[in-house]
């Protein structure tokens, strides 16, 4: 019985890490912020309001839609309905921009969070405005004019920016969260 336990908590886990968002980061669980904010739906309809991700609600990642008073959730929104959306706020530690950009990229089923908002655009898989500060999902994609690539592991991204056309210039001393802000 313990056997089984385990193994089911281990695929649990295994889900969990592929899911949308990282529910846990580094052992630490992500309390998710109310946030103002504009949405495109897959059908090309918008909404403007006040949204929080609703974690730990599974299997069914969704957005919580709140009514004026910002207390009462009026509508869910599942994600993988939704083509893009704008959450005001951001984090520091990459960004100074006052707004977050969520959006999904070709055939993802995902919606993947811009990082850089240069020539080399770099987003990844973190559903997380402001509330993990310097924290990175583990897939990204980095685009530059019609190069498109996918990365399935953080420490890949710097070896995909010097692959570019136009390479992203990174010094050996450099982390990935040091390129990112150099790609603003």
């Amino acid at each position: 019985m313990k056997k089984l336990f385990t193994g089911c908590l281990l695929l649990l886990l295994g889900c969990v890490c592929k899911s949308q968002h990282a529910v846990v980061v580094s052992g630490h669980h992500i309390t998710y912020n109310k946030h103002e904010g504009w949405l495109k739906y897959l059908n090309g309809d918008t909404l403007t309001g006040t949204f929080q991700y609703a974690d730990m609600e599974f299997p069914s990642f969704n957005l919580k839609l709140f009514d004026g008073t910002r207390k009462k959730v009026v509508k869910r929104i599942l994600t993988k309905d939704i083509q893009e959306i704008t959450l005001a706020g951001y984090d520091p530690e990459f960004n100074s921009r006052d707004s977050t950009y969520f959006k999904r990229m070709g055939k993802q089923k995902r919606l993947f969070r811009q990082l850089s908002y240069g020539e080399t655009k770099i987003f990844d898989d973190l559903f997380s405005v402001d509330e993990n500060p310097g924290r990175l999902g583990n897939e990204f994609i980095i685009m530059q004019d019609t190069t498109t690539i996918f990365i399935t592991e953080q420490e890949n991204v710097i070896k995909a920016l010097l692959k570019l056309p136009k390479a992203v210039k990174v010094r050996k001393d450099q982390t990935i969260l040091d390129v990112i802000r150099n790609t603003q």
